[in-house]
């Protein structure tokens, strides 16, 4: 469960014990369970029904792709970041900014990432950025197009990018991080 994951024994107790108010006067456990358990799952539940507030760490042409493949699939951007271009070429609703200052502020507002650097040599520094925002909070979100095939045995890790036509064939692994671009195969 994400809540037993995220907080100990201890701090489970103290933010349920803050949260228990909202379910107070409209729900009760059932006989003989553990309230505690209880309102941890429907915290949980209500984690899964908030709606995401995306960062997207980069403002080029990977954003322009990811934007787009997002928006098809029913998400919203709320943040385009990158500090080394003056303003995006894409249409989006999303606030952008370049600054450094707006920084911890876009963070502290988002709830997920996805990490718009290019593929080859930016491979270390997109998994480095995903680690950073994974410490302070954020979700790393993966993005796979309708039009890739992942085999059901396949083991992919967080925060993957699947381009139309990847394909990921049965029994094989992908680490975390990963780009798999545009008529890419991977074979066991």
């Amino acid at each position: 469960r994400y809540i037993q994951r995220v907080f100990s024994d201890k701090e489970l107790e103290k933010n349920i014990a803050k949260e228990a108010h909202l379910t107070a006067l409209s729900w009760k456990p059932e006989k003989g369970r553990n309230i505690l358990v209880d309102n941890a799952i429907w915290l949980e539940k209500q984690h899964m029904k908030a709606k995401k507030k995306i960062l997207l760490w980069g403002g080029k042409s990977k954003a322009k792709i990811l934007n787009n493949m997002l928006l098809q699939q029913g998400e919203e951007i709320n943040y385009i970041y990158d500090k080394f271009i003056e303003n995006i070429d894409f249409d989006t609703n999303a606030k952008f900014s370049n600054k450094k200052n707006d920084l911890l502020k876009i963070i502290s507002d988002s709830s997920h990432f996805v990490v718009c650097l290019g593929a080859g040599e930016y491979g270390k520094g997109r998994h480095l950025i995903s680690l950073e925002l994974i410490k302070k909070g954020l979700r790393p979100l993966s993005i796979i197009s309708k039009h890739s095939f992942v085999d059901s045995t396949a083991s992919i890790g967080w925060g993957i990018q699947a381009m139309p036509g990847s394909l990921v064939h049965s029994f094989t692994k992908v680490g975390d991080a990963c780009i798999l671009n545009s008529n890419s195969t991977i074979d066991h």
